[in-house]
């Protein structure tokens, strides 16, 4: 099943990257395009890699529309597992658009990890280091695939055995959301 997943995963980034390729020229490159927060909802396998203890993912994020310096935008974020592990943290993200449609997107936050019946991942200070490519619709709601690697670095704890989370994500414009409320 894991090795079915990281093909997919390849599968479909490869096939999303060839598609757009033509569309993304050099000059259409840019880091903002999206003036909306966004609410990113997404699900996944939790320990895709190693397999040793596998679960179901599910998580919320917030994602800021202002960015420091115009390029690193706020974020917190959170998922639990099947497992009843869960994860909490605060970071930053950065979009990087190619054309209009395709966004690669890159993101670091600490955190606090609790195993649950899950993975013991050493420590409960846990950085998530995320990356994600996806698709932009006209209305600049995304659907993304990421994977991210949870790590304590081996600064705080020697048993330091890390994890990566495969995700599908789904970026819901707040703006959005709130026009349709009215």
């Amino acid at each position: 099943m894991k090795k079915f997943l990281v093909a997919a995963l390849a599968a479909l980034s490869g096939s999303l990257l060839a598609l757009a390729a033509p569309t993304a020229q050099a000059q259409d490159i840019s880091f903002s395009k999206d003036t909306s927060s966004f609410l990113v909802l997404n699900g996944g396998y939790f320990d895709v890699v190693k397999g040793d203890e596998p679960a179901g993912s599910f998580g919320a994020e917030y994602r800021h529309s202002e960015g420091l310096f115009g390029v690193f935008k706020p974020m917190v974020a959170t998922f639990g597992t099947s497992d009843g592990s869960f994860w909490i943290g605060a970071g930053v993200a950065v979009d990087v658009y190619f054309g209009d449609h395709v966004v690669l997107t890159g993101s670091f936050a600490p955190g606090y990890y609790a195993k649950g019946d899950g993975k013991d991942l050493g420590y409960p200070l846990e950085f998530r280091s995320k990356a994600e490519l996806g698709y932009r619709f006209d209305d600049t709601s995304r659907l993304t695939l990421g994977i991210a690697h949870l790590s304590n670095s081996g600064a705080w704890s020697d048993h330091n055995p890390g994890v990566e989370v495969a995700t599908v994500n789904y970026y819901l414009p707040l703006g959005n959301l709130f026009s349709m409320m009215k």
